[in-house]
C-alpha cells in the first residue's frame, strides 16, 4: 500500500506540489494523469526516495521512507526516461541489476527466463542495448523493474514507444500482477489506457489534486454521465479554453 500524506515539494521558490493526499491500496491500480508540469514526475519520484519532500510524508506498507533503511527492495520503478548501458546486452544489463538487488544466481537466472518470455524480449537478450529499438528498451526497463519482484510499483508513461501488440501485452500484465496484490501507481498522457487499466483516476493540475475517484464519480463531478476520461479531464483541466482555442482554429 501506499499513503501519501500532505506532500509538497518546492524547487527553490517555486511550488511544484502542494499538500497532495493520496492511498493506493494493494491489488489497486491507480492512474494518475494531468498536464503537462502538473507535479507527476515528482510526485513518483518522492515516492520512490529519489527526492525528498519539502513537507509532508510517504508511507510504503506502513513504514515511513524517510526513516526506512531501504525500501528498493519493495519498489519497482520505470521513470519517464530511464537510462541503459548501451555496451551491455540485455542479459548482462538484467545481471547487473538483479546483482544490485542481491538475487541469487539460480533465483536471478529463472527470473530473467521468466521475463524474457513474458515480455517477448528473447530475441534482444544477447544484443548491445545500443541496438534496441526504443519499445525494446522500454520492456527492458520494465523487465528489470520486475526482477526483485516488487510489491508497489511506479511507472512513468509504461506504454511508451510501444507499437499496440506490445502495450497489450504490458496492460494485460498490469493487471495480472494487481490480481497478485501488486500496489500500481501509473502515470500517463494516454488517457484511454488510464481509463480502461485503472480502478480509481487522480487528477493533478499545476501542483494539485484537482479531481480523484472512479471514472463514473468523475463524471457525477463534471454532471456529463456519457463522458470519457478525456471529456471529463478537458472540462476540470481547462475545456473552456480548449473549446475557446477550437472555435478559432476552426
Amino acid at each position: 500500500m501506499i499513503q501519501v500524506k500532505g506532500v509538497s515539494k518546492k524547487f527553490r521558490d517555486e511550488l511544484v506540489l502542494h499538500k497532495i493526499d493520496l492511498e493506493v491500496k494493494d491489488g489497486e491500480i491507480v492512474g494518475l494523469v494531468g498536464p503537462n508540469g502538473a507535479g507527476k514526475t515528482t510526485l513518483l519520484n518522492i515516492i520512490a526516495r529519489i527526492w525528498l519532500p519539502s513537507e509532508g510524508e510517504v508511507y510504503i506498507d506502513g513504514a515511513n521512507i524517510t526513516q526506512s533503511k531501504d525500501i528498493s527492495q519493495v519498489i519497482g520503478y520505470v521513470p519517464e526516461t530511464p537510462f541503459l548501458y548501451p555496451k551491455l546486452t540485455g542479459r548482462e544489463f538484467l545481471l547487473f541489476v538483479g546483482a544490485l538487488y542481491r538475487l541469487s544466481n539460480q533465483n536471478l537466472k529463472n527470473k530473467i527466463y521468466e521475463l524474457e518470455r513474458a515480455l517477448e524480449i528473447s530475441f534482444w537478450m544477447d544484443q548491445l542495448m545500443e541496438s534496441f529499438p526504443r519499445g525494446v528498451r522500454q520492456k527492458m526497463n520494465l523487465a528489470a523493474m520486475l526482477l526483485h519482484s516488487p510489491k508497489i510499483l511506479l511507472l512513468d508513461e509504461p506504454t511508451a514507444n510501444l507499437d499496440p501488440k506490445s502495450a497489450r501485452l504490458i496492460k494485460d500484465l498490469l493487471k495480472n500482477l494487481a490480481e497478485k496484490g501488486i500496489s500500481i501507481l501509473l502515470s500517463t498522457h494516454i488517457l484511454e489506457i488510464a481509463e480502461k487499466l485503472s480502478q480509481r483516476l487522480i487528477i493533478l493540475d499545476r501542483g494539485r489534486v484537482v479531481a480523484e475517484g472512479t471514472i463514473e464519480d468523475l463524471r457525477n463531478l463534471t454532471k456529463k454521465p456519457d463522458y470519457n476520461l478525456e471529456e471529463i479531464f478537458l472540462q476540470i483541466t481547462g475545456g473552456k479554453a480548449y473549446t475557446e482555442l477550437l472555435k478559432i482554429l476552426s
